[in-house]
């Protein structure tokens, strides 16, 4: 399977904001994004639930440098909608696993949850398109993961 990734980026210091018992309607989606556009913060990776009784979890990550900014976010949301819960972690790295050659292979995913879980690595967020996965872990020896990755898959893993 190594030979169906052809890139791996690494992109550090990274921040995690989860969403919990959000509405999930569109104009609801709106409004959050409008609120994190009107800080001018750049969305890296997004991620949600599907609905269940109305309600969505949505994740999204950003560089750490914008955490400040977040949390005037996080209270307008909460004055909107005040039974959401929110839970935010810094200080991840995501790691970008590419290749064109992903689109008509099965299997790919799977052989790279094998070698993150033999790094002992605590996945906390997935996207995924046709040619990419992105995870965002929290490891706390990231040199050591990025040494074990490289062995392991033969890839240089490249800093973002």
């Amino acid at each position: 399977m190594k030979d169906y990734i052809e890139q791996i980026t690494l992109r550090e210091n990274m921040t995690l904001l989860t969403v919990s018992g959000f509405p999930s309607g569109a104009s609801e989606m709106a409004d959050f994004f409008s609120l994190i556009a009107e800080q001018k913060i750049n969305l890296d990776m997004i991620s949600q639930t599907a609905p269940y009784g109305g309600l969505i979890s949505i994740s999204i990550t950003f560089t750490d440098v914008e955490l400040n900014k977040i949390f005037g976010i996080i209270a307008k949301l909460k004055e909107k909608y005040p039974n959401i819960k929110t839970d935010v972690t810094t200080a991840n790295q995501k790691l970008l696993f590419s290749s064109e050659k992903m689109r008509d292979t099965p299997g790919v995913t799977a052989y790279i949850f094998k070698v993150i879980a033999s790094l002992s690595a605590d996945v906390k967020l997935i996207t995924t398109s046709d040619i990419e996965v992105s995870l965002l872990i929290n490891h706390p020896h990231i040199d050591e993961l990025i040494n074990g990755i490289e062995k392991e898959m033969g890839i240089k893993v490249v800093n973002y």
